[in-house]
């Protein structure tokens, strides 16, 4: 797969032309069905925004854990990195219940402060709000442009961990956050009408899926099928017809509709937990947590988007996943796919719907932009989607 050629274009090059038909017949008689599938527009007028942001990485584990002191109650909740909107509703759920369970007696309008405006932020207010709580403060440096409000939104999960106990554990959050997200898209719950929908999303094999902890808990196993993108580009792939996609942008602003009369949001920097006046505190920061709490446990991971524009959006239903190992580079820390997600900016256009990723630079400590970047996802996307052959090198 040297310059990011697709497997297919790999198995022309490889071998006669009889071999190739052969290899063609076998996909096509071994995949379920056939998908005919529209691109996304990739021409210049069809490039929009460059998005960076930081995904705040814990080493070993996302922080989940109630604390107590003399004076304070400090309850963790950070660390998740890419999996944040992933797990946001089961570990908000998660430490709300662990905070009722350590403290049955606590008093409702006991005031309590949450420190961080992103999803895991907001949706532990909205938690608290569930459990009949009515003082909530949420600090924060910043409600507006988080990288909660830039996630692609794919609902997925991979467990990475080599303690079982620990990926038993993060499973069930993840199982929890798909069926409160299922329950938004089925229209169950009226507080977040449009914040998630079921649409299928495309990988290569079950092996590099990242979908495989929720089938049989919620999901329906996946089907293999030839996705066929026009001009004769065709991968055999396999599909989850009801994954989640989260729409970031409208579920951050419904839970800010949400919670901005029930409870008190202030914009201010917080360089001490202790320094606040309330007893209960639920710590929500991601990579705030490094000064906080002295956490030399979390990577920031730079990540790359790239917005899209002037698309036919009711040709774009679906979210695709694919690896480029070619492109990434071990030694730099750099894990480069392709990535597809019908993500709209709020207050775009109707057309401008689409987003490609992903780039993944660990141990970057600062927002920084590498320019390359978004060139190598435009020629990931071209030679996915069309089978153009990369210009660049990495």
């Amino acid at each position: 797969r040297k310059n990011s050629t697709s497997s297919l274009k790999c198995v022309r090059k490889k071998v006669d032309t009889s071999t190739f038909i052969v290899a063609i017949a076998f996909q096509s008689a071994n995949a379920e069905e056939i998908r005919h599938l529209k691109t996304p527009l990739l021409e210049q007028s069809n490039i929009g925004k460059k998005i960076v942001c930081l995904r705040p990485v814990r080493k070993k584990s996302p922080r989940i854990s109630l604390v107590k002191s003399s004076d304070k109650i400090i309850v963790h909740n950070y660390g998740h990195g890419g999996a944040g909107w992933s797990l946001s509703y089961g570990s908000a759920k998660h430490t709300v219940d662990k905070l009722i369970k350590e403290f049955p007696d606590i008093n409702r309008s006991q005031e309590i402060a949450i420190v961080g405006a992103g999803c895991m932020g907001l949706l532990t207010a909205y938690c608290l709000i569930e459990e009949g709580f009515t003082n909530i403060i949420i600090y924060a440096e910043s409600f507006k442009n988080l990288t909660s409000h830039h996630a692609g939104g794919l609902l997925s999960f991979r467990a990475t961990y080599n303690d079982p106990k620990l990926n038993t554990f993060i499973t069930m959050l993840a199982v929890d956050t798909y069926n409160f997200y299922k329950g938004i898209a089925l229209k169950k719950n009226k507080d977040f009408i449009g914040g998630a929908k079921l649409i299928p999303t495309y990988f290569e094999d079950q092996q590099t899926s990242e979908l495989e902890a929720f089938v049989g808990k919620g999901m329906q196993p996946a089907k293999q099928v030839l996705a066929k993108f026009g001009k004769g580009i065709s991968h055999t792939m396999i599909v989850y017809d009801d994954s989640i996609f989260i729409d970031t942008g409208k579920m951050m602003d419904a839970l800010h509709k949400k919670l901005s009369n029930k409870i008190t949001m202030h914009t201010r920097k917080i360089t001490c937990l202790r320094e606040l006046p309330e007893k209960f505190i639920f710590n929500c920061t991601g990579l705030g947590s490094q000064t906080l709490q002295g956490d030399d446990s979390l990577q920031p991971i730079t990540g790359h988007l790239l917005m899209l524009k002037n698309q036919k959006d009711r040709d774009l239903n679906y979210m695709l996943i694919v690896d480029f190992p070619a492109q990434s580079d071990d030694k730099k820390g750099i894990v480069r796919t392709l990535d597809f997600f019908p993500k709209r900016l709020p207050s775009t256009d109707k057309e401008d719907v689409g987003v490609l990723g992903g780039t993944f630079f660990k141990h970057s400590g600062v927002i920084e932009s590498h320019e390359k970047e978004f060139d190598f996802i435009i020629e990931r996307a071209k030679n996915f989607f069309y089978g153009i052959e990369p210009n660049a090198k990495t």
